[in-house]
């Protein structure tokens, strides 16, 4: 009997520690394909105390989840998805705060044709689908 307390005291206390996490929401400006999602979600993941990242393409919104102990702040968190090349904004309170992409290479911008349903094309020339067209070519070739 008394292992059996001590098995659901130990269970009671690691799903209370699990859901012991703080959520953050931001709204991501510029993705137009997976492949931007990706990147997005590779940046906020390099943030400290970072634990799970979900980044919606159609929403352009991204939810971070950190450990509720975490100093990572909103705005860390916003600064890596400005770094990875893309505008990002959050509340403050009341406020809604903006962060602008500080790099944006032109190779990555969307061009006419590059995309369909949000997704990349065999033939696209953007620098963020290009590994997907240059597969599609590889596979043509064999």
């Amino acid at each position: 009997m008394m292992r059996y307390v001590a098995v659901l005291l130990m269970a009671s206390c690691a799903v209370a520690w699990a859901g012991d996490v703080k959520n953050i929401d931001l709204t991501v400006s510029g993705m137009h394909c997976g492949r931007c999602a990706d990147k997005v979600k590779a940046a906020l993941k390099k943030v400290a105390d970072v634990k799970d990242v979900a980044v919606n393409l159609k929403k352009g919104s991204a939810k971070i989840t950190l450990a509720s102990t975490s100093a990572t702040s909103t705005e860390m968190l916003a600064k890596a998805v400005a770094d990875a090349g893309y505008s990002t904004s959050y509340k403050d309170g009341k406020e809604v705060k903006t962060m602008a992409a500080t790099s944006k290479d032109a190779e990555f911008e969307q061009k006419d044709g590059d995309h369909a349903n949000m997704d990349c094309t065999d033939e696209a020339t953007s620098g963020c689908c290009m590994g997907k067209a240059e597969k599609a070519k590889e596979i043509k070739r064999k």
